[in-house]
């Protein structure tokens, strides 16, 4: 893909329980995928910090941009990506954001547990 990608991981990824590492590589698959497949872009970021028992993803793009009040429900044509992603987050008592107008790329943030009790 012609799309350059950076990740500052750090040291937040060491130690996670296994089934956080499992919801973790899912949900930053998904969302480089969705930059691949939709974004237009030419850079991506991938970052990810620990903070307070808590591990905040962010994955930003320079591409086009969409309205993310387009989102919802899945449909027969597709989306069941991000809200498999955002129901599983919310089920774990984390969350995710989308910030993203058209013409000025995407930022999506995610929040996660660094352990599930």
């Amino acid at each position: 893909h012609p799309i350059r990608f950076r990740c500052d991981i750090r040291d937040a990824y060491k130690r996670l329980d296994p089934a956080v590492n499992t919801v973790l590589f899912q949900l930053i698959r998904e969302l480089l995928n969705n930059v691949v497949k939709h974004s237009q872009a030419q850079n991506a970021h991938v970052a990810i910090d620990l903070e307070k028992g808590h591990l905040r993803v962010k994955v930003i793009d320079d591409g086009v941009g969409f309205d993310p009040r387009t989102l919802g429900a899945p449909t027969i044509e597709g989306g069941f990506g991000l809200y498999s992603i955002r129901e599983r987050l919310i089920a774990m008592d984390g969350s995710l954001s989308i910030e993203s107008v058209s013409g000025t790329g995407t930022v999506v943030t995610a929040v996660l547990p660094a352990a599930l009790t």
